[in-house]
């Protein structure tokens, strides 16, 4: 049974009935009155709002993915999954039948990309349509990374901002030059002492490390 309406009631009418018996032999029978049949060839209506584009989300944080759903019957449950190749595929679900509550708390997993995409898709709560969208843009999803600085006299190897694969480790150098010795070295803004090497474990989150000089 098909129907051109978008939504609402339907009426099925049975003109006939025939039943037979084991033997094929005639079976009385009569049609009932007619039925009411709910109407539904409208799909849901999905945007994703975040991330759209642009962002650049660190590996292990929490960020927000948002989106808008709506259904003239309702929408029953969204799943979300994101892709690594600019939303040619999308092979790695985030969630599966949760609630269009408009908002999913999702940590950044340790696929550093930078075309990554998130689609979300809406299924109806009466004919179990779906409908489907996706970030507009590729996102970054990117490894923690280092800020390393050194002031006059000397220097701190490596230097500038450096990438360090999550969970990893990063070895830094403080050298100073023939006319100064090394004064204080600070991770995160707390002084470590005036060493000559500093190594982070487990990188996780980003860091800093600056050294002076006298």
């Amino acid at each position: 049974m098909t129907s051109s309406s978008p939504s609402g009631p339907g009426t099925i009418t049975i003109t006939a009935i025939k039943l037979r018996d084991c033997s094929n032999g005639d079976l009385p029978a009569g049609p009932g009155p007619p039925a009411t049949i709910p109407i539904d060839n409208q799909a849901p209506s999905v945007t994703v709002t975040s991330p759209n584009g642009g962002e650049v989300w660190p590996i292990g944080t929490s960020q927000s993915i948002t989106w808008t759903a709506t259904d003239n019957t309702g929408v029953a449950s969204v799943d979300l999954a994101y892709s690594t190749d600019g939303g040619a595929t999308y092979p790695n679900a985030i969630a599966t039948g949760i609630p269009n509550s408009g908002s999913f708390a999702w940590t950044v997993p340790n696929t550093p990309t930078t075309t990554a995409r998130v689609r979300v898709t809406a299924h109806d709560a009466a004919c179990g349509l779906t409908a489907s969208d996706a970030s507009d843009a590729n996102f970054t999803i990117r490894n923690p990374i280092i800020t390393a600085s050194a002031g006059s006299g000397g220097t701190i190897s490596p230097s500038g901002a450096v990438s360090v694969p999550y969970g990893g480790s990063q070895k830094f150098d403080i050298l100073p030059d023939a006319c100064h010795s090394i004064d204080d070295v600070k991770v995160d803004g707390v002084s470590v002492g005036n060493v000559s090497s500093y190594t982070f474990m487990n990188v996780q989150a980003d860091h800093t490390i600056s050294a002076t000089f006298v």
